[in-house]
């Protein structure tokens, strides 16, 4: 035990890194956070996409050679880097938002004493809740790389609508709600 800790420690000193932070920066260096994640990312998207719609007759070679263009000419320029570097970071937050709201949505929604099994009103504001955290983390993701639609359009300068909104969007789904119980 003492000796596989000294041994990491000295292969990490030797490298570098002896923390985990030290081995991402290492990474970063690297390149692997900028072309090579980006890179099988989209290679693996391509491939996926070619393999369940078999356009080319299932050959996994031309899908493979299709998949591996597609992934080289997207990290050719920083576009594809700058976006995923802004979209992943809000998107984990997004992800934790959304499993606060199912957790805090399955203690205070009782199904097993509710007569009409009225489960299909969850899904609907889990989906409402990540629509508009979806919507919000690109349009902020790409607002900050400066891309795509949104070039030029910053979320900082909407921030102090985004209360209102998702306070009118409680408030109309709340409505909603009310119209679709009562039954005449």
């Amino acid at each position: 035990m003492i000796l596989s800790k000294f041994v990491f420690l000295a292969i990490g000193n030797y490298f570098g890194a002896t923390t985990i932070g030290g081995i991402l920066n290492q990474w970063d260096k690297l390149g692997v956070f900028d072309y090579l994640l980006p890179f099988l990312l989209v290679f693996a998207v391509v491939f996926g996409i070619l393999s369940q719609t078999e356009i080319f007759g299932g050959n996994r070679g031309v899908w493979a050679i299709i998949s591996l263009a597609a992934g080289l000419l997207a990290i050719q320029f920083n576009y594809l880097t700058i976006f995923l570097n802004q979209l992943f970071p809000y998107f984990g937050v997004g992800l934790s938002i959304i499993l606060v709201a199912l957790i805090l949505l399955n203690f205070f929604v009782d199904d097993e004493n509710d007569p009409n099994k009225k489960q299909h009103v969850r899904r609907y504001i889990l989906l409402a809740i990540s629509g508009i955290i979806l919507i919000y983390v690109i349009f902020y993701a790409l607002g900050e790389a400066g891309i795509g639609l949104s070039h030029g359009w910053r979320m900082q300068d909407y921030e102090s609508y985004v209360p209102g909104i998702i306070l009118g969007a409680i408030l109309i789904g709340f409505i909603i709600s009310l119209i679709a119980q009562r039954k005449p």
